[in-house]
């Protein structure tokens, strides 16, 4: 990670651009540099650790995918 991470937040993945990712709730936040999400691909249920950057804007340091839990 570049940065020290200042929080985490959980959404839908809606797009994946190089740079940058948009929720399904209309949020755009930027990916650190060289990060890169794989196996992800719109409506992917996502944690989101992040930073801020000098002028506040919040950085992406690392994208997990959450689990969805299994019916019995």
């Amino acid at each position: 990670m570049g940065s020290v991470a200042t929080g985490m937040m959980f959404g839908t993945l809606k797009e994946y651009h190089p740079g940058y990712i948009v929720l399904t709730d209309g949020t755009r936040l930027s990916l650190a540099a060289g990060l890169v999400l794989e196996s992800m691909g719109p409506g992917a249920p996502i944690r989101i650790v992040y930073s801020e950057d000098g002028g506040g804007e919040l950085v992406v340091e690392s994208v997990s995918r959450i689990g969805v839990p299994k019916l019995p």
